[in-house]
């Protein structure tokens, strides 16, 4: 699955995965080795992460039900909590330097796309 910021027309990632069950969820990045460009991780529902037994740091975008961004953390490292924000109901996790790279702001909606038609909005 690809992901869009709808405000810049960019594509953000084109290689991601969507954690829905509670084994996905709990799972999550913790037994891979690195996130190359372009790949990312779709948590939901999930209003926070941490990182404990990661081995890379992450950029999190952190988004409500109909894939607005309402926070972000950058090159969040191994061994941390995220922060809380308000009115969160999914998380992109997305290799370190990403959202600078694109340059994705609070307030942009995200989508995601598969095989060319949008499917839904995260």
């Amino acid at each position: 699955m690809k992901v869009i910021n709808q405000a810049s027309g960019k594509e953000v990632a084109d290689d991601v995965r969507i954690a829905q069950s509670f084994f996905q969820r709990l799972k999550g990045l913790i037994p891979e080795e690195r996130l190359e460009n372009g790949q990312g991780l779709l948590i939901r529902p999930c209003s926070s992460i941490h990182t404990f037994m990661m081995k890379f740091p992450i950029d999190v975008v952190y988004l409500d039900e109909t894939g607005r961004v309402m926070g972000l953390e950058e090159n969040l490292p191994p061994n941390r909590v995220g922060k809380k924000f308000e009115n969160v109901s999914q998380v992109l996790e997305l290799p370190a330097g990403t959202i600078q790279k694109n340059k994705i702001k609070i307030w942009d909606r995200l989508e995601v796309l598969q095989h060319e038609e949008a499917v839904l909005n995260i």
